[in-house]
């Protein structure tokens, strides 16, 4: 049976990326090295995005150039980060109020088209919840070795959403990402997985955000307003048990599947209330 390009571009290439870096890094003994090792779901989301959406054609324009520059302000941030051990201005600056501005002037044009009350409600409380989310993650404990990894998500996924032109290219990326982080959690399955919820804090919110703010028509579902809230308290809703017993394991795993699921249909909700339409890749 011959494998076609989607099924390999969207789940094995990051599922394989991920799983892979991540076994490897699990065996070299280094502090900068474990912290990275949590990364590897992020270079799989990437790798596999460009691999799709790029390759061959890939006009370089001014939308392009400004994502790219929001990527790498994600992975500068978060090499600070690495390399210092500390929550520092820089690092705050290139993680956070950088990628915010560029947005700014990306949504110039959009947002003079704001014409409705409903329109900019939904618009100004979707971009309140992004700031928000943003600095509340730049000033959290620097001890915590997720958070860096929680910020480069959240601003990578802008940098990415930022190329997005079509609705099925969301749903698409939206099966990349699930597919990264089924690799990065089964290395360390049946001990333990890592912090679902932050991952999909970190992943899910850019996704949840700049389709709100990009979405200036009725089409927009409003429960995805309701998601976006959820999404900026789930550390605080979601508590995965401790323990190592199988009834923990089986509620950890049942618990990944269902936060995994609410990312992937709030972000084509976020777009359209028939999403029968968008299940055909």
């Amino acid at each position: 049976m011959i494998i076609s390009n989607k099924i390999l571009y969207l789940i094995i290439i990051p599922f394989g990326i991920s799983f892979t870096i991540s076994i490897i890094l699990r065996f070299i003994k280094s502090n900068i090295v474990i912290r990275l090792g949590y990364i590897s779901s992020i270079l799989s989301i990437i790798v596999s995005y460009f691999l799709y959406f790029s390759f061959p054609d890939w006009p370089i324009n001014k939308k392009q150039i400004l994502s790219f520059i929001i990527i790498f302000s994600g992975l500068s941030g978060i090499l600070i980060d690495l390399i210092t051990n500390q929550i520092s201005l820089l690092r705050r600056v290139l993680i956070v109020a950088g990628p915010l501005l560029a947005l700014v002037w990306i949504n110039s044009i959009i947002n003079t088209e704001l014409s409705s009350f409903e329109q900019i409600f939904k618009f100004v409380i979707s971009f309140i919840i992004f700031i928000i989310i943003g600095f509340s993650l730049a000033d959290k404990d620097p001890e915590d070795s997720q958070i860096s990894v929680i910020l480069a998500m959240f601003i990578m996924g802008l940098g990415i959403l930022a190329n997005i032109n079509d609705i099925k290219e969301i749903f698409s990326l939206s099966i990349i990402i699930f597919s990264a982080l089924i690799g990065i959690q089964l290395t360390n399955w049946p001990k333990k997985f890592i912090t679902n919820s932050s991952l999909l804090l970190g992943i899910g919110t850019p996704i949840l955000s700049i389709l709100a703010i990009l979405s200036i028509n009725q089409k927009v579902n409003p429960f995805a307003i309701l998601v976006l809230l959820i999404i900026l308290f789930i550390e605080k809703i979601i508590k995965l048990p401790s323990g190592i017993n199988k009834s923990n394991s089986i509620i950890s795993y049942a618990m990944i599947i269902i936060s995994s699921l609410i990312i992937i249909f709030a972000s084509i909700s976020i777009q359209t209330n028939y999403i029968y339409k968008l299940v055909e890749l």
